[in-house]
């Protein structure tokens, strides 16, 4: 099977899933460049904008790509 490259924030929203890692790149990105305007600040604070979660605790922004085969994450097996 193709590998799919879904791109998630942390409050579990799905923002795309590609057949590309550079597309997965691109959208992760647009999302985190969102997220500056929203939460005011670059997602490498210790506590980030406002202290509101939406801005990531497990990565920048709370944007994250997740690496599935055939139904199953492999995503820290890349």
């Amino acid at each position: 099977m193709a590998l799919e490259y879904r791109v998630w924030n942390e409050n579990g929203d799905l923002f795309g899933v590609h057949r590309k890692p550079e597309r997965a790149e691109e959208t992760a990105e647009k999302a985190r460049q969102d997220c500056v305007r929203y939460c005011e600040t670059d997602g490498e604070e210790e506590n980030p904008g406002r202290g509101d979660f939406r801005c990531g605790v497990l990565s920048p922004h709370g944007i994250s790509i997740q690496v599935v085969d055939g139904g199953y994450d492999v995503t820290n097996h890349h």
